[in-house]
């Protein structure tokens, strides 16, 4: 993680911005709002989402991520996603039918992209 956070604080200038989560598994099956990053509308940041997880690649359809309604994938062990956005990003995890957990703690980091 060190990596991230030194790439992303150098291409937003040195600020870096990053909240933790501790996502509790659901004990039902949907999509659940996690956190809402607060990026600026119309200030563009490059963001990055990096979990650990108990979710299990032998589930039936182990769970996914979303960055708002754009699925970034399914989850299990450690995860990272990003990319570069101009407005808050609702982070959401789905808890698919088959799933045993959802589960995830991590950390979104968040910067300017200085451009």
């Amino acid at each position: 993680m060190a990596i991230t956070t030194q790439l992303i604080g150098k291409l937003g200038g040195g600020k870096l911005d990053k909240i933790e989560i501790n996502f509790a598994n659901p004990a039902s099956n949907g999509t659940y709002d996690v956190v809402t990053v607060p990026i600026p509308q119309g200030v563009p940041h490059i963001m990055v989402l990096e979990i650990k997880t108990t979710a299990s690649s032998s589930s039936t359809l182990p769970p996914e991520i979303f960055f708002d309604t754009i699925n970034k994938g399914t989850y299990y062990g450690p995860f990272s996603a990003g990319g570069v956005y101009s407005s808050p990003v609702t982070i959401k995890a789905k808890k698919n039918n088959g799933s045993t957990s959802a589960a995830f703690t991590g950390t979104v980091y968040y910067a300017p992209t200085g451009t």
